[in-house]
Order: C-alpha cells, then sequence, then structure tokens
C-alpha cells in the first residue's frame, strides 16, 4: 500500500479516503516515518485533485484473456497485447490447426512432422518495448504471468532467438486440450 498505492482497487482507496479514523492512523504513520509513506500521500493528493485511478489488471485475468483471444487468432501472428511495458504474443493451436498449418505452410514455418495431434500447442513471445533495460518489477510481473498461462515449471525461464536479443524471450509449450 505504501510503495503501490494505484495497486489498490479505486472503489476500495476511495472507501480509505473516505474513513476519518484509519486516514488519521495513515497520517499518525507518515509523521514517524514520513518517507515510507512518501508515495502514498503522493497518490492521496493525486485522488483528491481528481486524477483518475489507474487501471490495474490481475495478472490471472491478462492471462485468462490472452488465452481465449489466442485461441481465435492464427498460429505464430496470435494474439497480441502491451502489459508492463513488454508486447506480448500468445499463439495456440490443436491438432485441427496444425494439420492446416502443415498443408499450407512453406516449410520453414512448418512444424515438426512429430508433433503430438493429442496436445494443444502453444507459443508466448514478450519483446520489451520501452527504452533501457526492463525494471526488476516489470521483469517480476512478466514471470508471474508465464506462471498464470500455464507454461511448465521446466519451460518457464523460456529462450532466446537465435540471434542474441536480449529484451526477446520466447515460450513453446504443449498441454492437453482440457487443461
Amino acid at each position: 500500500m505504501r510503495v503501490h498505492p494505484e495497486s489498490i482497487p479505486a472503489d476500495k482507496f476511495d472507501e480509505l479516503l473516505a474513513d476519518e479514523k484509519q486516514m488519521a492512523g495513515l497520517y499518525e504513520q507518515q509523521r514517524l516515518a514520513p518517507d515510507l509513506w512518501k508515495r502514498f500521500f503522493e497518490y492521496v493528493e493525486e485522488r483528491r485533485q481528481g486524477k483518475p485511478a489507474p487501471v490495474v489488471e490481475e495478472v490471472d485475468e491478462i492471462a485468462r484473456d490472452l488465452r481465449n483471444e489466442a485461441k481465435k487468432s492464427a498460429f505464430f501472428r496470435g494474439t497480441e497485447r502491451l502489459v508492463h511495458g513488454y508486447k506480448l504474443i500468445l499463439s495456440y493451436t490443436d491438432a485441427e490447426g496444425l494439420i492446416k498449418l502443415s498443408a499450407q505452410a512453406p516449410p520453414s514455418v512448418r512444424p515438426p512432422t512429430e508433433a503430438d495431434l493429442s496436445k494443444v500447442h502453444w507459443h508466448l513471445s514478450a519483446s520489451w518495448r520501452r527504452r533501457g533495460e526492463p525494471s526488476a518489477d516489470a521483469v517480476k510481473k512478466l514471470r508471474d504471468l508465464v506462471v498464470a498461462l500455464g507454461v511448465p515449471e521446466d519451460r518457464r525461464e523460456g529462450e532466446q532467438p537465435t540471434i542474441s536479443i536480449p529484451q526477446v524471450t520466447h515460450w513453446i509449450w504443449t498441454e492437453k486440450p482440457d487443461a
């Protein structure tokens, strides 16, 4: 709450602002440790001046939306979304999609002939879209999202493309269709 007050749902934060007793306790905490409460009270002022609360999406909600949207898109193109400074592309294909891809795609993008048709195939690509390197917070959120998307534990580190681009990582995994 002190460091990321914007992550509190707007309605809950507004309830807190309206509760004089709780706010009096927080002002007392600020008096005792002003540096610890600096960001929180900056946010209080922003909200009181009418600045809209940011839209904060939960990682599980983002993962669910990406998985649902990916099923409607072409494999390798997938669904695109900007999340926490990353451009994510999630692709999905099932047995029917793999067969179609094998028949229509040029050899360079065909799936391997030993592809397991009893499983759903996923491909996630994340590329950093801001200047510099991702912050520790952005990296943590991406790692949380990878877990929420269902990437198996042994694949969660992802892999770099053949050319060395540290801002781009790929995850490829399979799962049973009912998973």
